[in-house]
């Protein structure tokens, strides 16, 4: 029987929820699950947890009146109940049993379209299909647009899903994505054409994803996997600020690879001292005649990669993405030489985005050796480890104070992790064009702008094909940006802030060349 608890051992709730094994019965050993592909614990929601769920005029009250200790414990209440522990079985946190990317937008059209028959238009009742496997899944492109081919060009559409997901969705969002067909190009073009035939304002050009404006149960997830090699120990970077002191291209591109603090990961424990000895290598690390801070695989969110982990990986090598591999690189070789069974994936960054408000909730999570300060600073002590490892930003506003709008100076909020790849030029009313950069972003300026809208391929003039053509430019820095501005947004269908929903439609590819879409690396 699966129990979920909170961490201070009061029951939230508790039913015959068995974890199956995918081979093989209950009494296999530890050893023999992780030779196998084990399922996770059926689907469970984010338990309430003090401040989660709020009522919409409650946090936009904190918004109004920049209560930034209202929104920093509220963002801490939301990650206590995401990362609450399933027990018995194995110990997944509730949010491992939501739904990947892949059995929302990597399906069987026609299996999804008998479901959606079945429930007569009620997507409260709506079963998507499971992958019944571990899901793990190698992201199919950069974070925020690098694009493939067609979806069914590269992946049979049975294999498993993902433990390394590009997104993971809660039921309710799943829903509404699986059940009104948005992955689907050819729906999200019906859509777009509707609005233009009706001559739609640019401020109401939007799907969304979830039954009204406001959904408490609707959360999507982004999380980021370091992977290490499960025998030896292994130096990993982390953040500790965007300056020169930290990183080699500070207030650039101050991505992983280029962080200038270490600690060492001993899966074997191998090393009895609290530092790294002076003359031994380690692999990544950048000198052998510097100590570094030893800490234990259990000061991380972490999974072993089995052979069935290895096995779905190798489906889906199709582009980078965020997780990281050999020398804390993020493209597909140095990602793909470290997925070997018996290594680890550590969670290293995380970001979560609610809907208790129209504009989303967005807190956004990464490890820190340190991480009672800073910005870990206001942690409540109910959040313990792996949990309590992680600081935390929080994007509830685009610009501050909320009320000003474009007026207003850019609220500064990003993930190491996730946006310091970023850049671009922005046009400033017809003067110079000015550059910007990831560590001046805003998670909730940048997924203002996705959106959808078809276009046509015509690299090869005898076989032109439809292909997604989004925003341009696609990401902006930190500022205001309203739903209804024609400039960026005109002729486009808003995804509700999800750019999962734009940039993963089935059988379509990404308009070439938009290189703006391509993150630099």
């Amino acid at each position: 029987m699966n129990v979920l608890l909170r961490r201070d051992g009061r029951v939230l709730a508790c039913g015959a929820l068995i974890v199956a094994m995918a081979i093989g019965g209950c009494n296999r050993t530890r050893s023999e699950a992780e030779s196998t592909s084990v399922e996770f614990g059926p689907y469970v929601n984010p338990p309430q947890t003090r401040s989660y769920p709020s009522r919409e005029a409650t946090i936009n009250g904190w918004i109004a009146a920049g209560d930034t200790a209202a929104i920093r414990q509220h963002g801490w209440d939301i990650w206590e109940s995401i990362t609450t522990t399933l027990t018995g079985g194995t110990p997944e946190p509730v949010w491992e049993t939501w739904y990947s990317g892949h059995e929302i937008f990597e399906i069987d059209t026609v299996t999804a379209n008998a479901a959606i028959a079945a429930v007569g238009g009620d997507l409260s009742r709506l079963d998507i299909p499971r992958s019944g496997k571990m899901r793990h899944e190698l992201p199919l492109q950069a974070a925020h647009g690098r694009r493939a081919g067609a979806i069914t060009d590269r992946i049979p559409e049975d294999r498993v899903g993902s433990a390394f997901s590009f997104n993971r969705y809660t039921q309710s969002t799943a829903r509404q994505i699986f059940g009104r067909k948005l992955w689907d190009y050819k729906v999200l073009t019906a859509i777009n054409e509707g609005f233009n035939s009706a001559n739609t304002p640019v401020a109401q050009r939007e799907v969304l994803v979830s039954v009204d404006s406001v959904d408490a149960l609707s959360f999507v997830l982004k999380p980021v996997f370091q992977f290490i090699d499960g025998n030896s120990p292994s130096c990993i970077p982390y953040w500790a600020g965007d300056t020169p002191a930290t990183t080699d291209s500070a207030g650039m591109h101050p991505v992983a690879r280029e962080w200038k603090q270490f600690v060492v990961v001993d899966p074997k424990g191998k090393f009895t001292h609290a530092m790294s000895p002076i003359g031994v290598s380690i692999a990544n690390c950048p000198s052998s005649e510097v100590a570094y801070q030893i800490v234990g695989l259990d000061k991380f969110y972490h999974r072993k990669l089995t052979r069935a982990m290895v096995d779905s990986f190798s489906v889906f090598a199709a582009g980078g993405g965020d997780n990281l591999g050999s020398g804390d690189s993020t493209d597909l070789a140095n990602i793909m030489a470290m997925i070997k069974p018996g290594n680890f994936g550590l969670l290293v960054a995380m970001h979560v985005t609610g809907k208790e408000i129209v504009n989303w909730t967005w807190q956004s999570f990464w490890w820190s050796p340190t991480p009672n300060d800073s910005l870990g600073f206001d942690r409540p002590r109910t959040i313990v480890s792996p949990w309590s490892n992680y600081e935390m930003t929080t994007a509830y506003y685009m610009t501050e104070p909320a009320s000003s709008g474009p007026k207003g100076a850019p609220r500064i909020a990003y993930n190491p992790y996730l946006e310091t790849s970023l850049g671009g030029t922005i046009d400033t009313a017809g003067g110079p064009l000015v550059t910007w950069w990831g560590p001046g972003t805003n998670c909730m300026s940048c997924h203002r702008m996705a959106s959808w809208k078809q276009g046509v391929d015509s690299t090869n003039p005898t076989l032109p094909k439809p292909c997604f053509s989004g925003p341009n430019p696609p990401y902006v820095p930190a500022a205001y940006i309203d739903a209804g501005n024609a400039t960026l947004l005109g002729g486009l269908t808003k995804t509700d802030f999800l750019w999962s929903v734009a940039i993963r439609t089935a059988n379509v590819a990404q308009c070439p060349p938009l290189p703006a879409l391509r993150r630099r690396r």
